[in-house]
């Protein structure tokens, strides 16, 4: 484990920067980690997730390299909704139109700023870091705690578990004091309808929940209505989330997606209003209708590339969201996909795409033009008749 994680784009005056950063860090006795250092063949991308969450600060170099790319933005997302407690820091490299996802967390962050990696002055920026790892690395020479030992007759839990039991055959539910929800144990949590799942009276209680390693879905209506929920975690095993699962969680902003998901039900996640960033991991081969609609503070998304539809009213009335890039598998845009986005400026649509349903960018007032493929049939009021579509030759 490293104490400095730095996120940067490669290119010959950043690599430098970075070089410069490390080494000074690193002869005050502060280890750092970046992509050319110690790579871990064949597990590289397990590293760098391992490494970000177990770093004490997260530095990124934010030129507008490191803006655009992929791999930095997948750092960053890491950073700020993985589980650790490690300090942000970004380093700004000139002006840029800045990504609404990077503008998003570093809103959050005390920001150093410079023109060009050449005449960065980094001083201030090791400073703080240093100090940072100073305070955080104070140790004691007082011998481990000793726990006595009881039975489990007199073992009392840390936290009072205000109601339990079966969601599943061989999946169980426990409420806690604290406001968490775990659910574990082994194969699907079970489906429900409209308010009887077995913690709809407590709904207003629910502020975290977990879903645990060996569970392989998330039922129907599972969250529905828990309107103070902010935060889940979703483990690896989990492959389903069902129909209307998170509908109307109005608390809830960025769920972090498991990579072996590979379905999300029709209006999962409906009418979350507080869900500013999606990301969709690779796994994922369907999104069902109505999966993301009237989320109105979603600035922004990235799919999978899986995807060959988008469905029925799948974005509808997302009026935040500004830019959507469709999937190169992709071959039809359904009814109302993106109807009632206001905010759209930009939609990239792949030579794949030959059908785009009625309506779907119906009320885009902010697209101005957009391309399509040549041969792609074009339903009636598909587009605002203030955009200008442009035939792909």
């Amino acid at each position: 484990m490293s104490d400095v994680f730095i996120s940067y784009h490669r290119s010959e005056g950043t690599s430098a920067l970075v070089r410069r950063i490390a080494d000074e860090l690193e002869s005050m006795g502060v280890s750092c980690w970046y992509d050319t250092k110690d790579p871990d063949p064949g597990y590289f991308t397990q590293t760098i997730e391992r490494e970000i969450l177990r770093c004490k600060v997260f530095l990124l170099i934010w030129d507008e390299g490191a803006n655009n790319s992929e791999w930095c933005l997948t750092e960053t997302y890491t950073a700020f909704e993985g589980e650790n407690h490690a300090v942000r820091i970004p380093f700004q490299i000139g002006q840029f139109t800045k990504h609404p996802e990077m503008a998003f967390y570093m809103q959050r962050c005390q920001i150093f700023s410079h023109e060009s990696p050449e005449n960065a002055d980094i001083t201030k920026l090791i400073v703080k870091i240093s100090a940072y790892i100073e305070k955080t690395s104070v140790k004691t020479n007082e011998p481990p705690l000793r726990v006595a030992q009881s039975s489990p007759e007199t073992q009392k839990p840390l936290v009072k578990i205000i109601k339990s039991g079966p969601c599943g055959d061989n999946v169980t539910y426990t409420l806690d004091a604290s406001g968490l929800l775990t659910i574990s144990g082994s194969g699907k949590m079970r489906d429900y309808d409209y308010s009887n799942t077995p913690w709809w009276n407590q709904r207003e209680l629910i502020l975290h929940a977990q879903i645990q390693s060996g569970v392989t879905s998330i039922g129907e209506y599972a969250f529905y209505g828990c309107g103070k929920l902010n935060s889940i975690r979703i483990y690896n095993s989990v492959m389903e989330i069902g129909a209307c699962a998170f509908c109307h969680c109005h608390n809830l902003k960025a769920p972090k997606f498991p990579n072996k998901l590979t379905v999300i039900g029709e209006g999962a996640f409906f009418s979350c209003s507080s869900l500013a960033l999606v990301r969709i991991p690779d796994s994922v081969k369907k999104i069902e209708w109505a999966a993301f609609q009237r989320c109105t503070n979603l600035i922004s998304i990235r799919l999978s590339k899986q995807i060959t539809e988008i469905e029925m009213g799948t974005f509808q009335q997302c009026v935040r969201l500004t830019s959507i890039k469709i999937p190169d598998k992709a071959f039809e845009i359904g009814r109302c996909a993106f109807d009632g986005c206001v905010s759209l400026e930009s939609v990239i649509i792949p030579d794949t795409i030959n059908y785009i349903d009625e309506y779907v960018f119906f009320g885009c007032d902010s697209l101005k033009s957009v391309s399509v493929p040549a041969n792609a049939k074009i339903a009636a009021n598909a587009f605002p008749d203030t955009t200008e579509v442009i035939r792909r030759e």
